[in-house]
């Protein structure tokens, strides 16, 4: 929250009210012409300020009825307090008893909540006339509240109707889907987009029925029987409007924690406070749309340390590699050697295309590895060894589980990820002690003792909570943005549990006995 002794030194200099939006609020939302705006992003973005100043230019009006929203009536506290910033006596007097400001020519700005039943919503507001509704952290308003408060969104005073929202981001949430327009394929607000108003036609009973365009010509253009046939009934034509009154104008912009130098000036340990987990870093600090939680780490620093102190675990005695490929100017290529679930030696490089199927198959020769025993991450340049190991067996993550392993798995990466975890938790794991402290490099890493890679990688086991498909694993970027860097080492361990669910075609294609590479 904007601290008010910050506000109160603003105006004992002298400073015109009109310029304090600048802190901490976005200022540019201030001038946009638009029938709904969402502001989402970081904590500490000055949103909840920004709501309550934006009443600020119509207060002097005595038509003029505002409404702020929070889930439960317990949250509005802070509201409240921030509206007392931007509000004075000179602009009314605050009503504790019905947690609302009255204005001196007879307008108002209450706080209140929607967490009800759908029926009490309607009731509450039935008939109403609110130009100015703003909602915080909308993400949590159920949208046939939000539909239904569009309708109230009307007045007779000739003041300015407009919604506004703000929140942090939830990809859960139907606003993810409402302003996905604005939103990267990385989760992240495309910022050539901030701000561009979009214009849409509201209709059926979700975000996805929603009609969207450039113009409002777009827009109508795509569902003008639609606008036609409630144009007719409603007997507009005789109107000075046009069909466009159908049509909203709508925009998204971002809000940072940048933005609120105050904030940051007088409290620098809110960004501590906020970036407590990934999680948090995630939608709190980063302003990511689709980051989704995930579980908890599934191998703990005690399963690693079991794993590193466990007798050699032979098995089946059986030499296999798995291989996370990589090339010169990339990540690193890892090749592993396995005797049976025992981790023997450890092969890291970073070579161009041609000194790599080369370095591989030299290191499977000196590793008495069958070729049909060698697994490697296909996709990518992966697709490179394709036509040199022809006998190998390619790991291709997004490959689906057999029919009746789905809804269970996600992909064949989830499955043997899961695998992998349980058998080393479960002690069928072990390495050679000696490669621990080996000091290895790479991007983003220098000389780094392999025991403290792997402690570090292991965090990338982790799955999606909630995912419909089943366990999922985490996706690549957000394994990269949890250790800062591409989780080389436990990705190629991973493939260890290909061998473990090979189909009958992959059994039966696989010559055996006929000497190594």
């Amino acid at each position: 929250m904007i601290e008010y002794s910050e506000i109160e030194k603003l105006r004992e200099e002298g400073s015109p009210l009109n310029i304090i939006p600048q802190v901490g609020a976005q200022e540019m939302n201030l001038n946009l012409d638009v029938d709904i705006l969402i502001t989402g992003g970081n904590r500490g973005g000055g949103k909840t300020f920004m709501l309550c100043y934006e009443p600020k230019y119509d207060s002097d009006k005595p038509g003029f009825k505002g409404v702020i929203f929070r889930k439960e009536k317990g949250d509005l506290e802070g509201a409240i307090e921030t509206s007392k910033i931007v509000f004075d006596a000179s602009d009314g007097v605050y009503l504790k008893s019905e947690a609302a400001w009255s204005f001196r020519n007879g307008g108002s700005l209450k706080f209140t909540y929607f967490d009800s039943s759908y029926d009490d919503f309607v009731k509450r507001f039935q008939g109403q006339q609110l130009p100015y509704i703003g909602i915080d952290e909308i993400t949590q308003i159920p949208y046939d509240k939000f539909r239904y408060l569009i309708t109230c969104n009307r007045n007779s005073h000739g003041i300015k109707n407009r919604i506004w929202g703000t929140c942090n981001p939830d990809p859960q949430s139907w606003v993810r889907r409402f302003i996905d327009w604005w939103i990267g394929e990385d989760g992240y607000p495309i910022e050539e987009r901030d701000g561009v108003i979009r214009y849409c036609f509201i209709d059926g009973e979700s975000p996805d029925d929603i009609y969207w365009g450039n113009s409002a010509q777009e827009v109508y253009d795509q569902c003008y029987n639609i606008i036609d046939k409630a144009y007719e009934e409603a007997r507009l034509d005789g109107l000075e409007y046009g069909k466009e009154i159908f049509i909203k104008r709508v925009t998204f912009t971002r809000a940072s924690l940048d933005q609120n130098k105050i904030l940051l000036d007088s409290d620098p340990t809110y960004v501590a406070s906020i970036s407590t987990s990934e999680a948090a870093r995630q939608v709190n600090l980063y302003g990511n749309w689709n980051y989704k939680p995930t579980t908890e780490d599934v191998i703990t620093p005690e399963d690693m340390n079991l794993f590193y102190q466990n007798s050699h675990q032979f098995d089946d005695d059986i030499r296999r590699v798995t291989c996370d490929v990589a090339f010169e100017g990339g990540d690193s290529l890892v090749m592993w050697l396995w005797i049976g679930n025992h981790l023997e030696d450890l092969f890291v490089c970073g070579l161009n295309s041609r000194e790599t199927v080369n370095a591989v198959s030299v290191k499977l020769r000196e590793w008495r590895v069958l070729e049909e025993n060698f697994s490697y991450d296909l996709p990518g340049v992966g697709f490179a060894l394709k036509g040199f190991f022809p006998d190998a067996i390619p790991f291709q993550p997004q490959e689906a589980v057999p029919d009746h392993e789905k809804g269970m798995y996600a992909n064949l990466k989830s499955k043997c990820a899961h695998f992998f975890a349980t058998n080393l938790i479960d002690g069928k794991y072990s390495i050679n002690e000696r490669l621990l402290d080996k000091k290895l490099s790479g991007k983003n890493f220098t000389n780094m003792p392999l025991k403290r890679i792997l402690n570090e990688e292991r965090k990338i086991i982790r799955f999606v909570h909630g995912s419909n498909k089943g366990k999922e694993l985490i996706k690549k970027e957000e394994m990269k943005r949890i250790i800062g860097r591409s989780p080389d080492y436990f990705e190629s361990l991973i493939i260890r549990e290909k061998f473990n669910f090979l189909s009958e075609e992959e059994l039966w294609i696989k010559p055996t006995g006929l000497g190594f590479i």
